[in-house]
């Protein structure tokens, strides 16, 4: 037998392993009994027993192979048939005779139906080409270039947002906005506040007019004159008034031309102050039917804010001051 602590292959009837001293007592080789198990408990049952020793459970004995009978030679052999082959098939095959029914031969038709035609299947290909690539196209590239053009076209007057005028497109928006000249904020201001310069000198020179009139018809007959000459007057007062409206508008937080605009102010503010001081005169003319009568009270009326040299304070201030105020361009940067 063999130590089942070494492995040596030692005498059956060793009880001590002579090669590793290992205790075999407990060792036993047994003969291999014949029978059968039982299939309940597994106790082993000898041969001739119709039941389990251990358990009494009823044993089957194996039935022995027996020779077939004699009568079974006699039968007829039958032929084993061998397995199909992959290649075998049991559908009918469809045969088509290459000779149609009125006696042409037909290989161009049958190999027709059996080939793909290329050039129905090149135009199909071409039309769904071009109808896809002609959408595309129409989506990304309209007949109609100014479809999809999102740039503001709609007039807007502006003159309240401190720049005078009406724009008809807003060019910061435009494609070719990068060819514009840029123009910086100070010279916006500058060109508003000249604007608004000339157009001062221009006023001044109407109230200079109108002073002149009124010293011609403020003491005659004519009624009418009169009343053309106050008119005038008042138009000169809300026209003034508009352009000092007008100025508080203009930004100059940049600080460039606050002084200037300070300035514009200030003979604005002196030449509506000679407005004002010519319409009260011409009230005060078409007070009488015959002004002629209190021409000295008329007088009065007009010269009411003059100095002591006989000239308007506020006219000779503003002809002083207007040429020395007039705004400069912006420095170059």
């Amino acid at each position: 037998m063999i130590c089942p602590f070494c492995n040596t292959q030692i005498p059956d009837v060793s009880e001590v392993c002579p090669a590793c001293r290992a205790d075999l007592s407990m060792t036993r080789s047994f003969a291999a009994l014949e029978g059968d198990y039982c299939p309940s408990c597994g106790a082993l049952v000898p041969t001739g027993h119709e039941s389990c020793p251990s358990c009494g459970t009823p044993i089957a004995r194996r039935v022995e192979r027996r020779e077939p009978p004699a009568w079974a030679a006699e039968l007829p052999q039958i032929e084993e048939r061998p397995e199909p082959s992959a290649e075998e098939t049991t559908t009918i095959p469809r045969i088509e005779s290459a000779i149609s029914a009125t006696g042409e031969y037909r290989e161009d038709e049958l190999a027709g139906e059996r080939k793909a035609q290329p050039v129905p299947m090149l135009l199909v290909a071409t039309v769904a080409l071009a109808v896809v690539g002609g959408a595309a196209l129409a989506l990304s590239h309209p007949w109609d270039v100014s479809a999809y053009d999102q740039r503001a076209t709609v007039e807007r007057d502006t003159s309240q947002a401190g720049f005078p005028g009406v724009v008809d497109r807003l060019s910061g928006q435009d494609s070719d906005a990068g060819e514009l000249e840029v123009v910086s904020g100070d010279q916006v201001t500058y060109e508003q506040l000249l604007d608004i310069y000339e157009r001062l000198g221009a006023l001044a020179d109407r109230v200079d007019e109108n002073v002149a009139l009124f010293k011609d018809v403020a003491t005659g007959a004519d009624r009418d004159a009169r009343a053309a000459g106050r008119s005038e007057a008042a138009s000169i007062a809300i026209d003034v008034s508009n352009l000092i409206s007008e100025l508080d508008q203009v930004d100059v937080s940049s600080g460039t031309y606050a002084e200037t605009a300070e300035n514009l102010s200030t003979l604005g503010n002196w030449l509506r102050n000679r407005a004002d001081t010519l319409l009260a005169a011409w009230d005060t003319s078409l007070a009488y039917d015959d002004p002629s009568a209190a021409s000295g009270e008329i007088s009065a009326a007009l010269a009411v804010d003059d100095n002591g040299m006989g000239r308007n304070a506020y006219m000779s201030l503003f002809h002083d001051r207007y040429a020395g105020w007039a705004p400069a361009p912006p420095p170059e940067s």
